[in-house]
């Protein structure tokens, strides 16, 4: 080897250390697993993406879709994991390299800007390259999306070839630059525009602060660098103008920008932090793993904040060349990192950021953390300067200190990045195993057979889940479309598609997770849209985002006419969550079986035509509605899946006319709601409805709407109106994340205790208000205020203002009259007054919390608050809904059905309510018709004991109870003496003292009781019952933890005789099986489950399941125009 290359690896050798550093502790971490990184099917089968990424119509989402960005992997990032796997590398080995590779580049591109560039000596390039390579910022990034970290390492090498290009003049270096932009901007042009302020800053500074270069110079090079750069990205450029054009606006859908906002405090983003996602988690833990220890390790934070101080004072203190420009990058960086932050009292500066991100076109820059790598690079060159400053200090013994210094800032960085070393960059919360199971693969083949998608039909996978998380591995997408070139589609968090098709996705999932959805309109909807085959993919985490649950997807397949008997594939197991988060709750303790099933069954769709299809205009049914309306059709069963459905919403006054008179029918819904969506969840989506034109309080920047019918005027959605001279709004209702229309401001003054309105969920009650409009004005001398008297009540309302028409508030201290029934009256100061509008606000709770600038408040436990009844001189609102009228006005005539839904929930879901008590409807005919009536009555699961015991004709002993598990109605009181040990009766989680009571027509003496409980494993058993009678004695037995005897029963011996026509029996102590309660993160134990309460004598008839019910012909049940209307169910 000679001097010349002894001396050039020399030079270089601080490179070939920081290659070791990230080289090897990546290949040595998680071998044989790979980590959830960007898309799946890169990893897959990238041939197969590759092949697909060039076209902007992907078939594979939704129900197909202009793509999002796909095209920017056909380069660098395809042809990486393609040329992998043809060298026969294993996937978690070409990921490892590949951010490996990532990182390098990072250091290798700031060694060369400041060693080549500008000239820096060896230690201060080697320590810059070593903190800007190794800076917290690519822990964002890494674990999920870490394309998006090609910007952060082309940063240094734009800079520096922009420098060359100014400099030396010519074609050579824009060219380059220009490479470079198409290597590092093809995934995300939000990142790219962020990065790109390095270079545009690096001009100003050479032309107005340095002055080394001429206006022309500039001006030159700028413009040889974007022409060049423009070229050889219009490949990447025309995938995001097809999509902007055409595609669906997703960013609408995704993050906002008050979210992004939330954690980009400017003391985060010097460390190198601050993304939003860094910081958030689901049930199952923090999103990025490795995160958590910047949060809670003191020593790891100290010294991410040391880093920081001591480069800025380095940067402060220190004199080298081109000082400004580096201070240039750190102070854009953090200005445009933190942003509007604090969303809610942003500076000024902040607030013309907000003016920006609230603009379509600023919307695309929320991201503005992603800044973060101007001012990691200028931090960088700080910690590098401040290491010359020593080299060349007149003093020996700082000169002398240089070079420790400088290992010192070197391994600092290293240590500052620990999750690199320790393995945790392959988080265990973010990983599957390198080969996906067989069973996969042998389904998708099975799929394969038909894969001519013009031809045949598409595969639907249920249920949507928010990201593809299975028991043996995350992997964010779902795997399926990187298996087989069969259509797919399946829900997932974000709406992809056009907006019909994605309304028609969501609608049908809904109502299956929901529990909502009818067997009978199974198959008619997946006919409808192209639908061959269903596949449940019953091995997700299901606990994780709580989706729907296998034993309960399965259970509406099996029972779906229309569908042929499952194909299953894999080994049949029962899916269990982990202890850590097992979801024994509600649904789980009424709905599983423990009945092992195939992890991956496929089901076929009978009757199914191709996806090009032709229909005869006889065919058609004309809806009024929208994919919820479509649904409920098909529950009603008047839609087969054969029909060609045209929607009155997308029709003008003439096509509309036109198509009605030419249809087979038309169906008017109650859908098309005037109401708004959220997209953090896939249940509890939909908002309360509107009455047309209604303005919100406050803009709820989380409610985006899909624009399914853009140019329909009001007279084609459902809207609300009240009656009764009141009507409310507020400034949010039910929680942050979920809409819960059952907590809407009009359930505080409808007059029934049972709803409420209900707001500051998991937030500080301070600021919300509620606002009562009367029409005619009211005349009133006082209010009556009744708190929210249902569920969880750890908080509630101490104090609120009261404003009558804007004027001065009257603060008022609510009391405990507040929570009783009868409420709290406030006399209004000054006495009687007329008023058209009262306006509540919420000023402070029971916790006493109250978040200030500089002292945040954790409020993620807190329950909501809100009132069951604001009292006015007796104005009560009666809301009902207005059917669309332009359908009902164009179908007189024609053949007409109106099919109207009562808006519910699953009962089981013990936090949710039902949207709708009763259904209450206008439906405006322009002339008299007469109808036949059919609709479907349930038992609700919601109903007292009593009530269903007297609907189902139960005779004998009179048993109620202090709580029945939610949704369960086969869970009542009389269960327990039916003398059938099949069923049982169960509390509802958190009754502390479970308490049956059983009244007998003559005194009975019980001396013992033959207990039949349930001990499954899952419940807990009683461990002490007190058994009393009404006015005589009482006794207390204890209740060992033993197996139940042959029958079934745990004889309990009373230590002495109570008798009487009254008793209670409670359950004062149980061995506890505790779980993990889902929304709480708090163990609490299963309720106990009594099959049988063994008292002799004491026994309730109860009729087979299979005994018809009749009511009888009821007048209470239906009124039409006023006029009752007999019902006989």
């Amino acid at each position: 080897m000679g001097e010349r290359a002894r001396r050039a690896i020399g030079d270089r050798g601080p490179l070939l250390v920081l290659a070791a550093v990230v080289y090897v502790p990546l290949l040595l971490t998680a071998p044989g697993r790979v980590g959830a990184d960007t898309k799946s099917y890169l990893y897959l089968d990238p041939s197969r993406l590759l092949a697909r990424a060039w076209s902007m119509w992907d078939p594979n989402v939704g129900f197909g879709t202009v793509t999002h960005q796909t095209i920017g992997y056909l380069w660098p990032m395809g042809p990486w994991f393609w040329a992998a796997e043809r060298l026969g590398l294993p996937d978690w080995i070409a990921q490892r390299l590949w951010l490996a590779t990532i990182l390098f580049a990072a250091g290798a591109g700031t060694w060369w800007l400041l060693r080549r560039c500008l000239g820096w000596g060896r230690l201060a390039a080697a320590v810059a390259a070593f903190a800007y390579a190794l800076t917290p910022y690519t822990l964002a990034l890494a674990a999920r999306i870490s394309a998006l970290l090609l910007p952060f390492a082309g940063l240094p090498w734009l800079i520096g070839l922009t420098v060359l290009a100014v400099r030396r003049g010519g074609w050579r270096h824009p060219a380059l630059f220009a490479l470079v932009v198409a290597t590092i901007g093809s995934v995300n042009a939000t990142a790219l525009v962020l990065v790109g302020l390095g270079p545009l800053l690096w001009l100003a500074h050479v032309r107005f602060v340095t002055r080394q270069a001429s206006t022309r110079q500039v001006l030159g090079a700028a413009g040889r660098i974007g022409l060049l750069t423009t070229l050889t990205s219009l490949w990447w450029l025309a995938g995001l103008w097809a999509q902007g054009g055409w595609g669906i606006d997703i960013l609408r859908y995704t993050e906002t920008a008050e979210t992004v906002s939330s954690s980009s405090v400017a003391t985060e983003v010097l460390r190198g932090l601050g993304y939003w996602f860094f910081y958030g988690g689901d049930q199952l833990g923090p999103w990025i793993e490795p995160g958590e220890a910047y949060t809670q390790r003191l020593a790891l934070i100290a010294l991410t904040f040391a880093l920081p101080v001591v480069a800025l004072a380095a940067l402060a203190r220190t004199r080298f060349a081109h000082r400004s420009f580096f201070v240039a990058l750190v102070v854009a960086g953090l200005v445009a990192a933190v942003g509007a932050h604090p969303w809610d009292d942003p500076s000024a500066l902040g607030g013309v950021w907000q003016v920006l991100l609230r603009t379509d076109a600023g919307l695309a820059l929320r991201s503005l953390p992603r800044v973060v790598p101007l001012l990691a690079l200028g931090l960088a060159a700080g910690m590098g300067a401040g290491v010359a400053s020593l080299a060349a200090a007149a003093a020996p013994s700082l000169r002398r200190a240089a070079r420790p210094a400088a290992y010192g800032a070197m391994a600092a960085s290293v240590l500052a990045l620990p999750p690199l070393w320790t393995g945790a960059l392959v988080a265990d919360n973010l990983d599957r195993p390198s080969e996906v199971p067989t069973y996969w693969r042998e389904a998708a083949a099975y799929l394969q057979r038909d894969a001519d998608g013009s031809a045949g039909t598409r595969v639907l996978e249920v249920p949507g889940i928010d990201f593809a998380s299975y028991r043996w591995g995350d992997t964010v997408d779902p795997i399926t479309p990187g298996l087989t070139d069969r259509y797919y589609v399946a829900r997932e968090l974000i709406p992809y598609g056009s907006p019909p098709s994605a309304d028609l996705l969501n609608a049908i999932d809904r109502h299956l997770q929901e529990g909502t959805l009818e067997p009978g309109a199974v198959a008619p909807l997946l006919r409808l849209a192209g639908v061959g085959e269903v596949v449940h993919r019953a091995d997700t985490q299901f606990e994780r985002y709580r989706s729907g649950r296998p034993y309960a997807v399965a259970a509406l397949l099996d029972a779906a006419a229309g569908l042929g008997a499952p194909v299953g594939f894999g080994a049949p197991v029962v899916n269990v969550a982990p202890p850590a988060l097992p979801l024994v709750d509600e649904l789980a303790l009424r709905e599983a079986t423990g009945e092992p099933r195939p992890p991956v069954e496929v089901y076929a769709v009978e009757g199914v035509a191709p996806l090009a299809r032709v229909h005869p205009t006889a065919d058609t049914v004309v809806v009024a509605g929208d994919a919820e309306g479509l649904v409920e059709v098909a529950g009603a069963g008047l839609l087969t899946g054969d029909e060609l459905v045209r929607y009155a919403a997308s029709l003008d006054a003439g096509e509309l006319a036109t198509a009605v008179s030419e249809a087979a029918g038309v169906v008017v819904t109650d859908s098309n709601r005037r109401q708004g969506r959220r997209w953090s969840t896939l249940t509890a989506t939909l908002g309360a409805v509107e009455a047309p034109g209604e303005e919100p309080l406050e803009v709820d920047a989380t409610d985006n709407r899909l624009p399914v019918f853009p140019e329909a005027d009001e007279r084609s959605f459902t809207t609300a109106e009240s009656t009764g001279g009141v009507t409310a709004r507020a400034t949010s209702y039910g929680n942050p994340i979920s809409l819960t229309p059952e907590y809407a401001a009009g359930h505080a003054v409808d007059g029934d205790l049972r709803t409420e309105w209900r707001t500051a969920a998991r937030r500080p009650v301070d600021g919300e208000r509620l606002e009562l409009t009367f029409d005619p004005p009211v005349t009133a001398t006082e209010v009556t205020l009744v708190q929210r008297r249902s569920g969880p009540m750890t908080r509630t309302l101490t104090e609120v203002d009261l404003r009558t028409d804007g004027g001065p508030p009257q603060r008022v201290a609510l009391g405990a009259a507040s929570n009783d029934a009868g409420g709290q009256v406030v006399a209004l100061d000054g006495g009687e007054r007329t008023f058209s509008r009262l306006e509540i606000e919420l000023v402070t709770d029971s916790t006493g919390l109250v978040a200030r600038p500089g002292r945040p408040v954790r409020f993620f436990s807190q329950v909501p608050v809100g009132f069951a009844e604001v009292r006015v001189d007796g104005r009560e609102a009666d809301e009902r809904w207005r059917l669309p009228a332009d359908a009902l006005a164009a179908a007189d005539g024609a053949d007409l059905a109106v099919v109207l839904a009562r808006w519910r929930t699953e009962p089981a879901e013990a936090l949710r309510e039902d949207p709708e008590l009763a259904l209450a409807r206008v439906v405006e005919l322009p002339t008299d018709r007469s109808f036949a009536l059919s609709g479907t009555a349930r038992l609700s699961a919601r109903a007292r004991d009593v009530l269903l015991d007297e609907v189902l004709g139960v005779t004998g002993a009179a048993v109620t109870s202090s709580s029945r598990l939610p949704g369960d109605a086969a869970a009542r009181a009389s269960a327990a003496v039916d003398g059938d040990p099949a069923t049982a009766w169960s509390p509802a989680f958190y009754d502390v003292t479970p308490t049956l009571e059983v009244v007998t027509p003559a005194p009975v003496t019980v001396e013992r009781l033959a207990l039949a409980v349930v001990d499954d494993g899952r419940r807990s058993t009683p461990a002490r019952l007190r058994v009393e009678a009404e006015g005589g004695a009482s006794v207390v037995v204890d209740v060992a933890p033993r197996a139940p005897g042959a029958d079934g029963r745990v004889p309990v011996e009373l230590p002495q005789p109570v008798t009487g026509t009254r008793f209670r029996v409670v359950v004062e102590a149980m061995h506890e099986r505790p779980v993990v309660d889902w929304y709480s993160s708090m163990p609490v134990p299963v309720p106990v489950a009594v099959a049988e309460l063994g008292i002799d004598g004491v026994a309730a008839a109860v009729p087979s399941g299979t005994d018809p019910l009749d009511t009888g012909c009821r007048t209470d049940l239906l009124t039409v125009a006023g006029e009752t209307v007999g019902v006989r169910v």
